[in-house]
Formats: C-alpha cells, structure tokens, sequence
C-alpha cells in the first residue's frame, strides 16, 4: 500500500542581512575615540562609547547567527566603545575635579579670624579681596560697600558668580536689601584692580556689618566685620558673621 508523502514545507528564502547595529556601532564607537582624548569633551566621549559597545556586542551576535555579513565593523565598534569609554571616564574624573576645585583663603584674615576695615584677604591663585569701612548715606538709611580686587597672581581671576551675604548681628539681610550697583567683570587678567559697590539698607540700630564674599563660584568665601561710620564699637571683638548658614535671606549675585 503505497502512502501519499505530504508535501514539503516551502523554504522561505534568506532576508536581507542585518548589519544596522554593527554599522551603528561602529560609527560610535569611532566618534567616541576621536571624542575621549579631548579633555572637555571626555563625557561626551563616555556617552557615546556605552552604546557603541553594547550595539557592538549585540551586532557581532547576529554575525554568529548569520543574521548579519559585519562582524568586523560590530567588533571594531565594541572595542572602540570600551576603549573610548574607559579613557573618557578618567579623563572626565579629572575633569569633574578641576571644575569643582575651590579657590581657598590663604591669608589668616578673612578665614580663622574676622577681616576687618581695609585688611586685606588672599586667596591661593593671587587674587586679592580689601573692603574700606561702608559709607553711610545723609539719611544713614543706606550704606554704600565698596569691594576692592586686586589679582596679582601670574593667570586670569574667574569671577563670575561672585555671592555677598550681608549679616547684621547673626540676622541675614534679605537679597531686597542689598542691590549690587557695579558688578565684577567676567574676569581679572594679572596686575589688573576693580571696585564692585553694593548698597545695603542699614536696619535700625545696627552698628556693624558681617560680610561674607566670595568673588567667583570658584572661590571659597572670606569674611569681614565692617563698623558701620558713627557706630559705638569697631567691630573687633564682635561675632557678626559667625553664623554663615543662615537659611531666610536671599543671596546678591553678581
């Protein structure tokens, strides 16, 4: 007895190959090579070299499976990625760290002990911070600080972002009261002085300032204890200033 065969099933021909994540990869990871040795461009470098890694390992995959025809370029791209990423995340430590390096106080003034009326505080790059004692208005309702700067460091002082907190006993003036009326330039090459002025509206019954400055995001703050011109006292051996987290002031930005 002869049985009927069934028919055979039809054999789907062969798709085109897929090469898209080894081409992907591939472009990646030679963006991120080019990227990884440029200091600023370092996590960029790291962004770019995560996915050419992992479209490359996935791409050399489909080769295996002869899926795909680009298992060279999907490998070329996986170890540019990985190379690319790894040098670009040192690169971008490095980087994180020079852009959050502080500039601190070197002088005594300024730091451990209160700066007083044209004392002068340091930093480490050279720049130089003075404050002559607030002039007061006809009214006295309003006192004018002057903030003298003087960079004589050997590179350009960064001064934007400079911050000015202005303390009457240990009560924060709102940023309301203290209006900035000469900013600071963006920078201060070598050699180079400029006076930024704030006008601050004097409470009633104060008799000094505490200042707390810093001259760029940069840079740490100093601080200063300023008699106000009549007051009782210099300001000495008082404590304005010493409470520098006051939370319900606003801050003057320059």
């Amino acid at each position: 007895m002869n049985l009927p065969y069934a028919a055979p099933f039809p054999v789907r021909p062969p798709g085109p190959p897929r090469n898209g994540l080894g081409t992907a990869s591939l472009v990646l990871g030679v963006l991120a090579a080019a990227l990884c040795w440029t200091f600023y461009l370092s996590p960029v470098a790291v962004v770019l070299g995560i996915p050419a890694l992992i479209l490359g390992a996935a791409g050399a995959a489909r080769a295996r499976r002869g899926e795909a025809t680009n298992r060279l370029p999907a490998l070329g791209g996986l170890w540019t990625g990985a190379g690319a990423t790894a040098i670009g995340a040192v690169l971008s430590v490095l980087l994180m760290g020079t852009l959050l390096k502080v500039v601190e106080v070197t002088s005594e003034a300024g730091s451990e002990l209160l700066a007083g009326a044209e004392v002068t505080v340091r930093y480490g790059d050279g720049l130089t911070v003075t404050m002559p004692e607030p002039e007061l208005s006809t009214s006295g309702a309003v006192a004018t600080v002057e903030i003298r700067l003087r960079n004589e460091g050997g590179d350009a002082a960064h001064l934007g972002g400079a911050e000015l907190y202005v303390l009457v006993g240990e009560r924060e003036l709102p940023g309301r009261d203290v209006r900035l009326e000469t900013p600071l330039p963006g920078s201060l090459e070598p050699g180079q002085n400029w006076t930024a002025r704030y006008t601050v509206t004097v409470p009633a019954g104060a008799h000094e300032f505490g200042l707390d400055f810093a001259p760029g995001r940069d840079y740490a703050f100093g601080y200063w204890q300023l008699p106000l011109p009549g007051a009782a006292g210099s300001g000495e051996d008082g404590d304005a200033g010493a409470d520098r987290g006051g939370d319900d002031g606003d801050t003057a930005d320059v």
